[in-house]
């Protein structure tokens, strides 16, 4: 089961997408669900900062994706100060207080500022209306295609990720590539659950509806 959003690059997409997973589980009476947000920018940056890519930045971020303190540092040894972030990235999750700990250990680049200005607005909203996310800035989605946010749904007592799901920039859609914001969601509900339905095209028309339509 799934959706995607296009054409718009605000957070509120974001948000309504976020939302229409956690209102689908409650839906069909799944098990109190767990949020967790991460935003790739900030290893990219940091990837960027140190001039790696190919084998060299795969290596890390496997390291990041097991939380291979040991790897990372043996990985990072040679890079410096920006060598010391990307250990300190596997250990930068929670609430507040991990989003505050990211602002004071990792480097003010631009990019990384304004990914954690992105998380920071998110956990506002959501703790706004009782639901407590997780920061993890190792949760990346997929290492080639999510460009922005990117979130991951837990059920308790389930040892699998239920929901996928998160922002790319460069969107295909119908038969001509174009590029626009593109935000989508996967949910892989398993046997314990049976979805059956038609799928569901919704398009944008001035303002976001996708959750009130589905």
């Amino acid at each position: 089961v799934g959706a995607e959003l296009y054409g718009h690059s605000g957070l509120e997409a974001d948000i309504e997408i976020q939302e229409l997973a956690l209102d689908l589980l409650a839906a069909i009476g799944a098990a109190p669900a767990t949020l967790d947000i991460g935003h790739p920018a900030v290893f990219r940056a940091l990837l960027r900062r140190c001039k790696l890519e190919g084998g060299a930045a795969e290596a890390i971020y496997r390291a990041l994706d097991s939380k291979d303190r040991p790897a990372l540092k043996e990985l990072t040894a040679a890079l410096g100060r920006d060598g010391g972030a990307f250990v300190a990235l596997a250990r930068l999750s929670g609430g507040p207080e991990a989003l505050a700990e990211a602002r004071a250990t990792l480097p003010a680049d631009p990019a990384i500022v304004a990914a954690l200005d992105e998380l920071a607005a998110l956990l506002k909203y959501f703790s706004a209306q009782g639901i407590q996310p997780t920061i993890d800035l190792v949760e990346f989605g997929g290492f080639n295609y999510e460009s922005g946010i990117i979130f991951a749904v837990y059920l308790e007592g389930a040892i699998d990720v239920v929901v996928r799901g998160g922002r790319n920039l460069q969107a295909v859609t119908g038969t001509v590539a174009q590029v626009q914001p593109d935000v989508s969601v996967q949910l892989d509900l398993g046997p314990q659950f049976e979805v059956r339905g038609r799928g569901l095209q919704a398009r944008l028309t001035g303002q976001l509806n996708l959750r009130s339509t589905v």
